[in-house]
Protein backbone atom coordinates (compact mmCIF):
# COMPACT_ATOMS: atom_id res chain seq x y z
CA UNK A 1 0.00 0.00 0.00
CA UNK A 2 1.36 3.27 -1.27
CA UNK A 3 2.51 6.09 1.44
CA UNK A 4 -0.57 8.26 -0.20
CA UNK A 5 -3.24 5.82 -0.25
CA UNK A 6 -2.63 5.08 3.90
CA UNK A 7 -2.75 8.39 4.72
CA UNK A 8 -6.04 8.68 2.62
CA UNK A 9 -7.41 5.56 4.75
CA UNK A 10 -6.20 6.96 8.07
CA UNK A 11 -7.82 10.13 7.32
CA UNK A 12 -11.67 8.47 6.04
CA UNK A 13 -11.19 6.10 9.15
CA UNK A 14 -10.65 9.57 11.58
CA UNK A 15 -13.09 11.06 10.29
CA UNK A 16 -15.91 8.83 10.16
CA UNK A 17 -14.89 7.93 14.24
CA UNK A 18 -15.66 12.18 14.96
CA UNK A 19 -18.80 12.19 12.23
CA UNK A 20 -19.77 9.36 14.60
CA UNK A 21 -18.85 11.12 17.80
CA UNK A 22 -20.93 14.52 16.73
CA UNK A 23 -23.87 12.94 15.52
CA UNK A 24 -26.38 14.56 17.47
CA UNK A 25 -28.46 12.77 19.45
CA UNK A 26 -31.98 11.06 18.85
CA UNK A 27 -34.06 11.47 22.29
CA UNK A 28 -37.23 10.79 22.24
CA UNK A 29 -40.42 12.72 23.46
CA UNK A 30 -43.18 11.52 25.77
CA UNK A 31 -45.35 13.06 28.22
CA UNK A 32 -44.71 11.36 31.77
CA UNK A 33 -44.48 13.96 34.64
CA UNK A 34 -42.33 11.46 36.01
CA UNK A 35 -40.83 14.05 39.34
CA UNK A 36 -44.35 13.15 41.11
CA UNK A 37 -44.82 16.27 42.42
CA UNK A 38 -46.78 19.42 40.92
CA UNK A 39 -44.59 21.65 39.02
CA UNK A 40 -45.88 25.28 39.06
CA UNK A 41 -46.14 27.53 35.78
CA UNK A 42 -47.34 30.79 34.79
CA UNK A 43 -49.50 30.91 32.75
CA UNK A 44 -50.42 34.27 30.91
CA UNK A 45 -53.07 34.55 27.83
CA UNK A 46 -54.00 36.99 25.95
CA UNK A 47 -56.61 38.59 23.17
CA UNK A 48 -55.82 41.50 21.33
CA UNK A 49 -58.93 43.09 18.39
CA UNK A 50 -58.27 46.44 16.26
CA UNK A 51 -61.15 46.91 13.98
CA UNK A 52 -60.43 49.61 11.79
CA UNK A 53 -63.35 51.16 9.40
CA UNK A 54 -63.24 54.74 7.75
CA UNK A 55 -62.97 57.39 10.10
CA UNK A 56 -63.05 55.19 13.23
CA UNK A 57 -60.30 52.89 15.06
CA UNK A 58 -61.28 50.75 17.76
CA UNK A 59 -59.01 48.45 20.09
CA UNK A 60 -59.75 45.92 22.72
CA UNK A 61 -57.24 43.81 24.69
CA UNK A 62 -57.38 41.43 27.05
CA UNK A 63 -54.54 39.56 29.51
CA UNK A 64 -54.92 37.21 31.80
CA UNK A 65 -52.33 35.66 34.07
CA UNK A 66 -52.74 32.54 36.38
CA UNK A 67 -51.05 30.81 38.39
CA UNK A 68 -51.06 26.84 38.00
CA UNK A 69 -49.84 23.69 39.18
CA UNK A 70 -49.98 20.60 37.18
CA UNK A 71 -49.23 17.14 38.42
CA UNK A 72 -49.67 13.17 37.91
CA UNK A 73 -51.81 11.73 40.20
CA UNK A 74 -52.56 8.33 38.22
CA UNK A 75 -51.73 6.12 35.72
CA UNK A 76 -54.07 4.28 33.56
CA UNK A 77 -53.59 0.71 32.30
CA UNK A 78 -53.45 2.29 28.63
CA UNK A 79 -50.69 3.87 29.37
CA UNK A 80 -52.27 7.57 29.86
CA UNK A 81 -52.18 9.95 32.58
CA UNK A 82 -53.90 11.91 34.65
CA UNK A 83 -53.00 15.27 35.32
CA UNK A 84 -54.26 17.50 37.71
CA UNK A 85 -54.49 20.84 37.30
CA UNK A 86 -55.01 23.63 39.91
CA UNK A 87 -55.21 27.60 39.17
CA UNK A 88 -54.35 29.00 42.70
CA UNK A 89 -54.70 32.75 41.68
CA UNK A 90 -55.23 35.32 38.66
CA UNK A 91 -55.36 38.45 37.53
CA UNK A 92 -57.06 39.97 34.46
CA UNK A 93 -56.56 43.08 32.65
CA UNK A 94 -59.69 44.16 29.75
CA UNK A 95 -59.16 47.58 28.04
CA UNK A 96 -61.71 48.71 25.79
CA UNK A 97 -63.04 52.05 24.16
CA UNK A 98 -64.83 52.51 27.56
CA UNK A 99 -62.29 52.26 29.89
CA UNK A 100 -60.26 49.66 31.69
CA UNK A 101 -61.00 46.49 34.31
CA UNK A 102 -58.51 45.46 36.19
CA UNK A 103 -58.86 42.47 38.55
CA UNK A 104 -56.85 40.84 41.24
CA UNK A 105 -58.35 37.18 42.99
CA UNK A 106 -56.05 37.57 45.79
CA UNK A 107 -56.84 41.08 46.20
CA UNK A 108 -59.50 42.11 49.26
CA UNK A 109 -59.29 45.46 47.45
CA UNK A 110 -60.96 43.98 44.68
CA UNK A 111 -63.18 41.86 46.48
CA UNK A 112 -66.39 44.26 45.25
CA UNK A 113 -65.46 42.90 42.22
CA UNK A 114 -65.19 39.54 42.53
CA UNK A 115 -69.53 39.11 41.33
CA UNK A 116 -68.36 40.82 38.31
CA UNK A 117 -69.78 39.47 35.05
CA UNK A 118 -66.18 39.82 34.08
CA UNK A 119 -64.92 37.50 36.00
CA UNK A 120 -67.15 35.98 38.77
CA UNK A 121 -67.18 32.64 36.22
CA UNK A 122 -63.48 32.61 36.69
CA UNK A 123 -63.75 33.52 40.35
CA UNK A 124 -66.04 30.76 41.20
CA UNK A 125 -64.76 27.79 39.66
CA UNK A 126 -60.58 28.91 40.27
CA UNK A 127 -60.62 26.51 43.63
CA UNK A 128 -61.93 23.82 41.39
CA UNK A 129 -59.27 20.88 40.09
CA UNK A 130 -59.46 19.28 36.21
CA UNK A 131 -57.95 16.02 36.38
CA UNK A 132 -56.91 15.80 32.03
CA UNK A 133 -56.35 12.48 30.48
CA UNK A 134 -53.43 12.70 28.94
CA UNK A 135 -51.74 10.09 26.37
CA UNK A 136 -47.67 10.22 26.41
CA UNK A 137 -47.84 11.49 22.68
CA UNK A 138 -49.73 14.63 23.95
CA UNK A 139 -53.75 13.92 23.27
CA UNK A 140 -55.63 14.86 25.59
CA UNK A 141 -58.68 12.63 25.61
CA UNK A 142 -60.98 12.86 28.39
CA UNK A 143 -61.23 14.52 31.52
CA UNK A 144 -60.94 12.08 34.63
CA UNK A 145 -63.17 13.93 37.21
CA UNK A 146 -66.31 15.55 34.95
CA UNK A 147 -68.71 14.19 37.31
CA UNK A 148 -67.28 16.04 40.01
CA UNK A 149 -67.16 19.02 38.41
CA UNK A 150 -70.69 18.82 37.11
CA UNK A 151 -72.09 18.15 40.88
CA UNK A 152 -70.13 21.49 41.65
CA UNK A 153 -71.61 23.02 38.63
CA UNK A 154 -75.22 21.95 39.85
CA UNK A 155 -74.62 23.57 43.33
CA UNK A 156 -74.62 26.76 41.67
CA UNK A 157 -77.69 29.12 42.85
CA UNK A 158 -77.97 31.51 40.16
CA UNK A 159 -79.37 29.98 36.68
CA UNK A 160 -77.38 32.56 34.18
CA UNK A 161 -73.54 32.46 36.01
CA UNK A 162 -74.24 28.12 35.84
CA UNK A 163 -75.54 27.87 32.04
CA UNK A 164 -72.11 30.04 31.67
CA UNK A 165 -69.88 27.58 33.49
CA UNK A 166 -71.73 24.22 32.15
CA UNK A 167 -70.92 25.47 28.82
CA UNK A 168 -67.05 25.85 29.48
CA UNK A 169 -67.64 23.10 31.68
CA UNK A 170 -68.28 20.64 29.13
CA UNK A 171 -65.64 17.76 28.45
CA UNK A 172 -65.03 19.04 24.81
CA UNK A 173 -64.74 22.94 26.11
CA UNK A 174 -62.28 21.60 28.37
CA UNK A 175 -60.16 19.96 26.44
CA UNK A 176 -60.52 22.69 23.82
CA UNK A 177 -59.39 25.29 26.23
CA UNK A 178 -55.41 23.22 26.96
CA UNK A 179 -55.01 20.34 23.71
CA UNK A 180 -53.42 22.86 21.23
CA UNK A 181 -50.95 24.53 24.11
CA UNK A 182 -49.94 20.27 24.82
CA UNK A 183 -50.38 17.93 21.95
CA UNK A 184 -47.26 19.26 20.37
CA UNK A 185 -44.46 16.02 20.11
CA UNK A 186 -43.39 14.20 17.21
CA UNK A 187 -43.90 10.70 16.69
CA UNK A 188 -40.36 9.90 17.20
CA UNK A 189 -36.96 10.48 18.55
CA UNK A 190 -35.16 13.77 17.08
CA UNK A 191 -32.44 15.63 16.70
CA UNK A 192 -31.08 18.90 15.98
CA UNK A 193 -32.27 20.04 12.70
CA UNK A 194 -35.33 17.49 12.58
CA UNK A 195 -38.51 18.60 10.96
CA UNK A 196 -42.00 17.16 11.00
CA UNK A 197 -45.86 19.02 10.29
CA UNK A 198 -47.97 18.76 13.42
CA UNK A 199 -51.47 19.49 12.95
CA UNK A 200 -54.43 20.09 15.44
CA UNK A 201 -58.16 21.21 15.02
CA UNK A 202 -60.54 22.77 16.90
CA UNK A 203 -64.42 22.29 16.68
CA UNK A 204 -66.04 25.64 18.77
CA UNK A 205 -69.71 25.17 17.65
CA UNK A 206 -70.15 27.09 14.42
CA UNK A 207 -66.36 27.95 14.48
CA UNK A 208 -63.88 25.72 13.20
CA UNK A 209 -60.42 25.97 12.77
CA UNK A 210 -57.34 23.59 11.60
CA UNK A 211 -53.64 24.36 12.38
CA UNK A 212 -50.98 22.78 10.39
CA UNK A 213 -47.32 23.58 12.05
CA UNK A 214 -44.08 22.99 10.70
CA UNK A 215 -41.97 21.71 13.61
CA UNK A 216 -37.99 22.24 13.95
CA UNK A 217 -35.81 21.26 16.53
CA UNK A 218 -33.09 24.34 16.94
CA UNK A 219 -31.39 22.25 19.83
CA UNK A 220 -31.20 19.20 21.90
CA UNK A 221 -28.59 20.28 25.44
CA UNK A 222 -28.21 17.85 28.03
CA UNK A 223 -29.83 18.30 31.43
CA UNK A 224 -29.56 16.59 34.67
CA UNK A 225 -30.25 13.28 33.53
CA UNK A 226 -32.14 14.00 30.60
CA UNK A 227 -32.70 16.97 27.83
CA UNK A 228 -34.10 20.32 27.07
CA UNK A 229 -35.61 20.05 23.25
CA UNK A 230 -36.25 23.18 22.01
CA UNK A 231 -38.74 23.68 19.28
CA UNK A 232 -39.59 26.05 16.85
CA UNK A 233 -43.36 25.99 14.94
CA UNK A 234 -45.05 28.35 12.76
CA UNK A 235 -47.52 27.36 10.25
CA UNK A 236 -50.94 28.13 8.78
CA UNK A 237 -54.82 28.36 10.45
CA UNK A 238 -57.65 27.66 8.03
CA UNK A 239 -60.64 28.69 10.21
CA UNK A 240 -64.39 28.74 9.31
CA UNK A 241 -66.47 31.53 10.37
CA UNK A 242 -69.75 31.71 12.24
CA UNK A 243 -73.00 32.11 10.33
CA UNK A 244 -73.58 36.20 10.28
CA UNK A 245 -70.02 37.08 9.96
CA UNK A 246 -70.37 39.52 7.30
CA UNK A 247 -69.57 37.27 3.89
CA UNK A 248 -67.64 40.34 2.62
CA UNK A 249 -65.16 40.27 5.24
CA UNK A 250 -62.33 37.79 3.71
CA UNK A 251 -59.75 36.48 5.03
CA UNK A 252 -56.19 37.79 4.28
CA UNK A 253 -53.55 36.62 6.95
CA UNK A 254 -54.15 33.26 9.34
CA UNK A 255 -50.78 32.33 10.70
CA UNK A 256 -49.52 30.73 13.81
CA UNK A 257 -46.48 31.14 15.59
CA UNK A 258 -44.38 30.25 18.39
CA UNK A 259 -41.61 27.47 20.59
CA UNK A 260 -41.87 25.04 23.55
CA UNK A 261 -39.34 23.13 25.37
CA UNK A 262 -39.61 19.70 26.47
CA UNK A 263 -37.52 18.49 29.38
CA UNK A 264 -37.56 15.09 29.65
CA UNK A 265 -35.81 15.11 33.40
CA UNK A 266 -39.42 16.51 34.27
CA UNK A 267 -41.22 14.55 31.53
CA UNK A 268 -43.32 17.42 30.49
CA UNK A 269 -43.43 20.74 28.41
CA UNK A 270 -41.20 23.23 30.70
CA UNK A 271 -42.00 26.50 28.55
CA UNK A 272 -44.49 27.16 25.58
CA UNK A 273 -45.56 30.69 23.65
CA UNK A 274 -47.88 30.41 20.58
CA UNK A 275 -49.67 33.51 18.99
CA UNK A 276 -52.67 33.11 16.25
CA UNK A 277 -52.67 36.28 14.34
CA UNK A 278 -56.22 36.75 12.27
CA UNK A 279 -56.46 39.64 9.51
CA UNK A 280 -60.16 39.65 7.78
CA UNK A 281 -60.75 42.81 5.51
CA UNK A 282 -62.90 43.89 2.73
CA UNK A 283 -65.52 46.16 1.98
CA UNK A 284 -69.70 46.02 1.84
CA UNK A 285 -69.69 48.44 -0.99
CA UNK A 286 -68.36 50.43 -3.66
CA UNK A 287 -68.89 53.71 -1.88
CA UNK A 288 -67.37 52.34 0.92
CA UNK A 289 -63.84 51.88 2.05
CA UNK A 290 -62.43 48.55 3.54
CA UNK A 291 -63.04 47.63 6.98
CA UNK A 292 -59.95 45.78 8.58
CA UNK A 293 -60.66 43.44 12.05
CA UNK A 294 -57.29 41.71 13.04
CA UNK A 295 -57.10 39.10 15.90
CA UNK A 296 -54.12 38.24 17.89
CA UNK A 297 -54.50 35.37 20.47
CA UNK A 298 -51.84 34.76 22.87
CA UNK A 299 -50.67 31.68 25.01
CA UNK A 300 -47.61 30.76 27.07
CA UNK A 301 -46.73 29.48 29.98
CA UNK A 302 -43.14 28.58 32.06
CA UNK A 303 -42.26 26.64 34.68
CA UNK A 304 -41.68 27.86 37.66
CA UNK A 305 -39.63 25.32 39.57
Amino acid sequence: MSIALAAGTLCLTLLTSVTTTIEPEKVELAYTFKTGEPLSYTLTSGNAMTQIMPGQVISMNEETVSQITRERVATKEDGSLVINQHVSSFTMTQTAPNGTFSFDSLSEDDAAKRTDQRVESLVVTQPWDTQYVLAPGGDVVGVENLDTLQEKIGGIDSAELRAEIEESFSEMALIREVEPFIDVLPESPVGKGDTWVKAFKVDDGEMKMTATQNMEVLSVLDWKDGHYVHVRFEGQLDMTMPEGFPAFMKATDQTIKGYYIFNTHYGTVTEYSSTMKFRFAGSPGEQIGDIVMTLDLSMSYELNN
